[in-house]
């Protein structure tokens, strides 16, 4: 019976409608949490539930203190190299990107009519500050890669590490851990007072932070010719020192309501890093590295940009961050959709939740994140709002999520399940998170949970690759595809099935 209704809803899948809702969603201008662009969105997506028949639309609104970049009118942050006596400038990375985009966000647009936008670049959550000196590289800034620096220094025990001295500017790549970490390794590994507490100054003064091209540009041909991070693209992130986990920092443990208690997190050395963050691109950051000295790069670090891990010596780096926090909290708006589920003589079951969920700000346009996985739960509520309007009802009761706030540390997703934990702890089947889902068309792969194995590779025998042009099974052309005489296709497996006081905290991310 499930298999009859799966094919017929498949058919009702349109590359026309996805085209069409990628544009309302990425052609215009950028949409970031608090932007009333991003408001927009949020209205769209509700008015189109209602439209397409869905029973309970729900626009949940909630209201944060926001850590922004620096002011649209200016000035910008910073990062320059400079001779030694600060007498000329020797390079200065963009501090901004430059955005061509549509004039509408929430209606169907017309891609010829073109406007541009510049947005500033910043690492949310990093405090504001500026820092002068000589700068080092420490590959990933794991707490080996910052072992193996000193090594390479001929640091002997006692002796101050290069790393730990305000004089110095370090420069890290991303990947291999998340950003938070790489600080906190940076601190840790400075921290050398009584009980391996922080002395006062003793840390790098500033980080700088790039995407290097042998991590995200591996073998590909860069936008827009292809799906490789170009060079003069910095990477947008977060960096909420106070709650790894995601969400309000300033009330953590609780949803985001008016009469919640709030301490104030967003402050240097709490929420907000304790030394100034700014990323840059890898044009930029090649440039600074080309100017290091001291001992070569380990073969143990890999291929990176990189020749030598420094210092720098007769050249400068100068970081300057203005970065803002909101002085009133901002507006966001979760919309929630319900189908309740309808109990039969076989079932009874209209009580548990199946939820799929995507979040709908971006840093910047957000094709792929979360563009991507966007037009898909738009697709999927559309489909579904259809055949609801024509007797379809559910067995469980189905949710689908547009999240706020995403990009800034999870913040509605996690606001959702404080507001409702007991009921989801006691309801929920299952999350299923649609962010990122398509990054170029080379391969697929799948990663999911071991509950969820079984279902994935059953439905990708139940799906066209391209009809009506190509009617083999996804999952044919899946198996196919890996090229190694398996019997059925390879499923990255992750154990993320949640117990009753794990829901709270992995919900919004599983």
């Amino acid at each position: 019976m499930w298999e009859e209704i799966s094919r017929n809803l498949c058919k009702k899948v349109s590359d026309t409608f996805l085209w069409e809702h990628l544009h309302i969603f990425c052609g215009g201008s950028p949409h970031p949490s608090g932007s009333k662009e991003n408001y927009g969105i949020a209205d769209f997506v509700g008015k189109c539930w209602e439209e397409w028949g869905w029973p309970i639309v729900d626009r949940q609104e909630f209201y944060v203190t926001l850590p922004f970049g620096p002011p649209e009118n200016g000035p910008w942050n910073e990062v320059v190299l400079t001779n030694f006596d600060c007498t000329e400038v020797i390079h200065r990375a963009e501090n901004s990107v430059t955005i061509p985009s549509t004039l509408e966000n929430s209606q169907p647009v017309n891609v010829g009519n073109l406007i541009n936008h510049q947005l500033p670049v910043y690492q949310a959550y990093s405090c504001s500050g500026e820092a002068f000196g000589n700068f080092i590289f420490v590959n990933y800034a794991r707490r080996k890669d910052l072992l193996l620096f000193d090594k390479l220094q001929g640091r002997q025990e006692g002796e101050p590490s290069l790393i730990c001295d305000r004089s110095f500017i370090v420069i890290a790549r991303l990947g291999n851990g998340t950003r938070q970490s790489k600080l906190k390794n940076l601190l840790k590994h400075c921290s050398c007072g009584q009980n391996n507490t922080p002395l006062p100054d003793h840390h790098p003064g500033a980080l700088v932070l790039y995407p290097d091209p042998h991590d995200f540009a591996v073998d590909d041909i860069v936008y827009p010719d292809g799906k490789g991070l170009p060079g003069d693209a910095p990477v947008f992130g977060h960096m909420n020192m106070k709650y790894s986990g995601g969400g309000d920092s300033t009330c953590i443990g609780f949803p985001s309501l008016p009469h919640i208690y709030r301490t104030d997190t967003l402050v240097q050395g709490d929420a907000l890093t304790q030394i100034p963050v700014q990323p840059v691109g890898y044009n930029d950051a090649k440039v600074f590295l080309s100017y290091l000295n001291g001992p070569t790069v380990p073969d143990d670090w890999g291929a990176c940009l990189s020749t030598h891990v420094g210092p720098s010596s007769n050249t400068f780096l100068r970081v300057i961050v203005r970065n803002e926090v909101s002085k009133n909290p901002v507006r966001l708006c979760n919309i929630i959709g319900v189908m309740p589920g309808e109990n039969t003589s076989t079932s009874t079951e209209s009580d548990h939740y199946v939820i799929m969920g995507n979040h709908h700000d971006a840093w910047v346009q957000g094709a792929c994140d979360p563009g991507s996985g966007m037009i898909i739960l738009q697709q999927i509520a559309q489909i579904l709002g259809e055949a609801y309007c024509n007797g379809f009802r559910p067995r469980r009761t189905i949710i689908l999520c547009s999240w706020d706030g995403e990009e800034f540390s999870v913040l509605g997703s996690t606001h959702f399940v404080h507001k409702s934990e007991y009921e989801l702890l006691s309801r929920s089947v299952v999350y299923i998170n649609s962010d990122c889902p398509i990054k170029g068309h080379k391969k697929f792969s799948a990663r999911t949970d071991n509950l969820l194995v079984d279902s994935l590779l059953k439905v990708a025998k139940l799906v066209p690759v391209d009809p009506p042009i190509n009617m083999q099974s996804f999952y044919d052309e899946w198996l196919n595809s890996q090229n190694d005489g398996l019997y059925e296709p390879v499923v990255i497996v992750e154990s993320r099935h949640l117990v009753a006081d794990q829901i709270i905290y992995l919900l919004p991310t599983a």
